[in-house]
């Protein structure tokens, strides 16, 4: 079978290397955008069932009992720049979760938000996931090594209640699809003249 069609046949397709990560935390003074995410996760959500029989000699049938919004765990991994910038901001949110000095504090005082966008070839927004009332629960250790000369990495995982979804892409209609892509393109082409003037600026 030809991949070209195969590919033809389902549009553009996205890459796992396009998305970005935004985190926010006002009340714990965290608010960073477009944060130096290089791996993340787009969470899954099961609904959690029983089996159930209405009399002992009839079938058993699978009946839905909520939700389990993948664990409520997410792992994020951040490259660290050289103020570890990252790394100061979880503390700074652990801190406001607790202190040794008064114990621990009340939720709506650290509660956050963490956006994760998958992005198309052209950097615009395809699917953002919103986990509520998140907080960072771990902060991994990081490796110093002599020996090696790889860039330093922080990983984090976050706690969160639920997750929420948007579609942006969507597209409705013959028309409605023509106009989303000539704006999605007129918006690409003015994003690289911006760059392009930054970029010779510096």
């Amino acid at each position: 079978m030809n991949i070209d069609r195969i590919i033809s046949s389902i549009g553009n397709p996205t890459r796992v290397n396009k998305f970005d990560v935004n985190i926010f935390a006002s009340k714990a003074g965290v608010r960073i955008r477009g944060i130096r995410c290089i791996n993340a996760q787009l969470p899954g959500r099961t609904i959690t069932s029983v089996m159930h029989s209405e009399s002992g000699s009839a079938p058993k049938r699978s009946y839905p009992t909520g939700l389990d919004y993948d664990g409520q765990i997410i792992a994020l991994t951040f490259l660290c720049d050289n103020q570890f910038e990252e790394r100061r901001a979880m503390e700074r949110w652990q801190e406001a979760i607790y202190s040794s000095t008064y114990g621990l504090n009340y939720p709506e005082q650290y509660h956050g938000t963490i956006e994760i966008t998958q992005l198309d070839g052209d950097m615009e927004p395809v699917y953002t996931v919103k986990l509520n009332e998140a907080w960072p629960s771990v902060i991994a250790p990081q490796t110093l090594d002599a020996t090696a000369g790889t860039f330093q990495q922080l990983g984090v995982t976050f706690n969160y209640t639920s997750w929420s979804s948007e579609f942006e892409n969507v597209q409705t209609g013959i028309l409605g699809g023509l106009f989303n892509k000539a704006k999605r393109k007129l918006k690409s082409k003015v994003k690289r003249q911006v760059e392009k003037k930054v970029t010779d600026w510096y």
